[in-house]
């Protein structure tokens, strides 16, 4: 039973990689003018790297496959696009309160992200091991 259980939270984390990868590379000027408003350079190569990069590897750990880099290199992203994007010690009032909520957010994809690093795909997975 725990190994579905596993399973089904490997899937639970993917679901915000996908969706946030899809909505990049569907809005890459979009996605491109948030990064350079930020002053990062080679947005349009961000935005593109970025949004590859959340939606293959959202889809990896559905299937569990490549696990333990993918959701390394997702934690990463996800270390990274927290303090550039979501630094509400800079902000104040309602703006600091909603960029702290999605902070939180990520720091908890963020740990889930570990435990599957740590962990590896679990026994309902393309790469599970008998």
């Amino acid at each position: 039973m725990w190994d579905l259980v596993y399973a089904l939270g490997r899937v639970a984390v993917a679901p915000l990689f996908i969706l946030s990868g899809f909505g990049k590379l569907t809005n890459i000027a979009g996605t491109a003018q948030v990064i350079a408003g930020k002053g990062l350079p080679y947005a349009q190569i961000f935005a593109v790297g970025s949004g590859l990069l959340e939606l293959i590897a959202g889809i990896l750990i559905v299937l569990g496959l490549k696990t333990r880099w993918c959701a390394l290199l997702l934690a990463i992203f996800t270390a990274v696009a927290t303090y550039y994007f979501h630094n509400f010690w800079d902000l104040d009032g309602a703006a600091r309160n909603a960029q702290q909520i999605q902070a939180l957010k990520n720091l908890a994809a963020l740990g889930a992200l570990l435990m599957l690093a740590a962990a590896g795909p679990g026994r309902f997975a393309v790469d599970s091991r008998p």
